[in-house]
């Protein structure tokens, strides 16, 4: 009986590792597809870190490094958001 918990707690450990593993691999993935699109860009275009539009340089907001396209709801385009 004993063995029996001891294999059964061993093969969750195990599942959960693997979970784990697989997960970090998808972030770095994420994070390097993300890091060569911005690579990939001209140097008058940057990419939003929230939502990943492609926006002007000179439109952009920069903070701590980071570029945002200062849309903050509905429109991606660019338009201002209409309020009353």
């Amino acid at each position: 009986m004993k063995t029996i918990l001891i294999v059964a707690v061993g093969m969750v450990l195990l599942a959960v590792l693997v979970v784990f593993v697989r997960y970090n691999m998808a972030l770095r993935k994420a994070a390097k597809e993300k890091e060569e699109a911005a690579r990939a860009l001209p140097d008058d275009k940057v990419q939003c870190f929230s939502c990943g539009l492609v926006v002007a340089k000179e439109k952009a907001l920069e903070k701590k490094g980071r570029y945002f396209c200062g849309v903050k709801r509905n429109d991606r385009n660019g338009n201002p958001i209409q309020t009353r």
